[in-house]
């Protein structure tokens, strides 16, 4: 599991992004592992970075 930190970090986004890209249900689904906490799987930043790859 990567926190939004390594994440923002792999995509090379900052956490502002990741946040909206979150609430427009775009991007790497996240999952809540606590009240205020959340963490994504590896396997499913890396498939979305490989997909969207050049799109920017």
């Amino acid at each position: 599991m990567m926190t939004t930190h390594e994440v923002c970090e792999l995509l090379r986004v900052d956490r502002t992004t990741l946040w909206r890209w979150r609430r427009a249900g775009v991007g790497p689904v996240p999952v809540e592992v606590g009240p205020r906490a959340l963490r994504y799987r590896r396997a499913e930043v890396e498939a979305y970075l490989r997909e969207h790859q050049g799109s920017r």
